[in-house]
């Protein structure tokens, strides 16, 4: 692709011309170092769009309409994703809504939740009773400000129970219930998942998923693995031989983990999250509110109004012509 091309290689284009003199080629040069200038910023303008464009052909277009989700069902036709797997060494079902608005999550004719005014579902865990029934549902909500002119969100975490008939959000956290449901596994490993690596053999699950609409790479240790330590090649995000690491997201840009979330329990069950950012030096932790507005900077990227893609497309076939163009006016 002629938009990756550096201005190097188009230099050593330019100067490799064995079937002129030596001066002849170098009387161009202080042309080719104005236009340089002038070219260098179209070059990486155009390599970012062309990234960005390759990052939305791994999307899958919304259905338009808001769903309402059974758990135990999978609509067709949409980029909602449903996963059925371990959890915290319990049954679960794990769910993400992708680029879907979700208008209600039931189990059948039982409504578990609906959203209030500003409210997104981000995923979902639903974790099954021995009856393969749902026995406690875990969301993260996304509460939006509904401000246009200063927008901001911020996640929390909410658990439902069934009681009197009716789903309703408990007043604490439930991981004295799922303990409950959980399956009593022996425990055949202690492992490190590596967020660069497709498979982790019979020990983890992994999935692409999306998260709203950023590309998301999803890590499940299976009944029985215990994940005590979370990498990247060679870098260590989170160690603790004392907790268990139960879910791990790696959020993508142009293809690499730039933002890893990890839900972790500790050694008295007590459920949190730990956050780690890509920057210049390396791998650094960040707090919740960091992380809130560094997931909303990844949407932003991916949320170019039709005009904008339009004219960058342009932009990019008027930038590959003049690159075309110039290599053929020094052969």
């Amino acid at each position: 692709m002629l938009s990756h091309i550096t201005p190097s290689v188009l230099w050593v284009l330019f100067f490799w011309r064995p079937k002129h003199p030596l001066r002849h080629t170098f009387s161009h040069l202080p042309a080719m170092c104005a236009i340089s200038h002038l070219l260098l910023p179209f070059l990486l303008y155009t390599h970012l769009v062309c990234e960005a464009q390759e990052d939305d052909d791994e999307k899958s277009d919304s259905s338009g309409s808001p769903l309402v989700v059974d758990v135990n069902s999978t609509p067709s036709g949409t980029c909602y994703k449903r996963f059925e797997t371990g959890v915290a060494d319990a049954e679960a079902l794990v769910l993400f809504p992708g680029l879907e608005t979700i208008a209600a999550i039931t189990n059948g004719d039982k409504t578990i939740w609906k959203p209030g005014n500003n409210q997104t579902c981000k995923m979902c865990i639903v974790f099954l009773n021995k009856d393969k029934n749902p026995g406690v549902v875990y969301l993260m909500i996304e509460n939006s400000s509904g401000l246009t002119d200063n927008p901001s969100s911020t996640f929390r975490d909410l658990y439902l129970k069934f009681k009197g008939g009716i789903w309703k959000p408990s007043a604490r956290k439930y991981p004295n219930r799922i303990t409950d449901l959980m399956l009593n596994s022996p425990i055949r490993s202690t492992f490190t998942v590596d967020i660069e690596r497709e498979s982790h053999g019979t020990k983890c699950k992994n999935f692409k998923v999306l998260f709203d609409d950023i590309p998301t790479d999803i890590f499940i240790p299976k009944p029985g693995h215990i994940c005590t330590k979370v990498v990247v090649g060679e870098e260590t995000l989170w160690e603790n031989p004392k907790e268990k690491c139960i879910l791990v997201m790696a959020h993508l840009k142009n293809r690499q983990p730039t933002m890893v979330h990890m839900f972790i329990w500790d050694e008295v069950y007590a459920f949190k999250h730990h956050y780690m950012e890509l920057e210049s030096e390396g791998w650094v932790p960040i707090n919740q509110k960091d992380y809130e507005s560094q997931v909303k900077a990844l949407e932003d990227i991916k949320t170019m109004p039709p005009e904008v893609l339009i004219q960058s497309a342009t932009l990019v076939s008027l930038t590959r012509a003049l690159i075309a163009a110039m290599i053929i006016s020094v052969m």
